[in-house]
C-alpha cells in the first residue's frame, strides 16, 4: 500500500499536464478535413480559400442540424459558396441553414459542410463565428436559442459545444497572423492554463 502511494505522489506532476479528455459534438470551422488549421494566411490577393465546418467527436448519428455563419469583414471576401455534405437546407439565406435528411453516423471527425471563397485583400483578417439560427423547427428547444443544435431522432434534440470555448469568439480566422488569436478549446491543456498564473 505504502508503494502504491508512493508511485501516485511521485506520477502527480506528471499527470497535472495531462489535457482534458476530448469533448463530444464540439462544432468548428478549420481550413484542412482533419480539423488541426483553425487559421490561415494569404499572401497575394484574389485567392482562393477552402474551410470546413466539422463536429468533432460525433457520439451519435446525427440526421438534421441548424447552424448560422457570421462572417466579419466580409466585404474582403468573394464569391462565398457554401456546400453541404449531406442533406437538404430548408433556410431561406444564405448563411443560415436548417438541414433535414442528413444521415451521418458517429465518428470522430464528421463534415457537415465546405465553404469556399475568396480572399480579396490578404491585409485585412477575416474573422468566421458559428452561431445559433432561431428557426421556427427549433422554437421548442430552448438551448437551440442560443446554441447550433442537432437532432439524432424525433425528440432527440442536442446542443453543439464551439470549438473557440465560446459562441462569441471565432472559431476560424483567415489573415489573423502568426500567432492566430483563434484558440480551440481541444488544444489547451491544463499544464497550459497553469502557466498563464506563474
Amino acid at each position: 500500500m505504502i508503494v502504491l502511494i508512493a508511485l501516485l505522489l511521485a506520477a502527480s506532476p506528471v499527470l497535472a499536464d495531462v489535457p482534458e479528455p476530448w469533448q463530444d459534438h464540439v462544432l468548428g470551422m478549420w481550413f484542412d478535413e482533419d480539423a488541426t488549421l483553425p487559421c490561415i494566411n494569404t499572401t497575394e490577393p484574389n485567392q482562393d480559400v477552402l474551410a470546413y465546418v466539422i463536429v468533432r467527436h460525433m457520439p451519435i448519428p446525427l440526421v438534421q442540424f441548424e447552424v448560422g455563419l457570421t462572417i466579419e469583414n466580409d466585404e474582403y471576401l468573394s464569391d462565398t459558396q457554401v456546400m453541404l455534405h449531406c442533406g437538404l437546407d430548408l433556410s431561406d439565406d444564405d448563411l443560415d441553414f436548417v438541414v433535414v435528411d442528413c444521415w451521418i453516423p458517429s465518428g470522430p471527425d464528421v463534415i457537415l459542410m465546405s465553404i469556399n471563397t475568396t480572399v480579396i485583400d490578404p491585409s485585412v483578417p477575416v474573422y468566421l463565428y458559428l452561431r445559433a439560427f432561431a428557426s421556427p423547427w427549433w422554437e421548442p428547444y430552448p438551448a437551440c436559442v442560443e446554441s447550433p443544435c442537432y437532432a439524432a431522432g424525433p425528440g432527440l434534440i442536442y446542443s453543439f459545444l464551439p470549438a473557440s470555448g465560446f459562441w462569441d469568439r471565432p472559431v476560424a480566422a483567415i489573415n489573423d497572423g502568426v500567432p492566430c488569436s483563434v484558440v480551440v478549446r481541444d488544444e489547451i491543456s491544463w499544464g497550459a492554463v497553469k502557466a498563464l498564473y506563474r
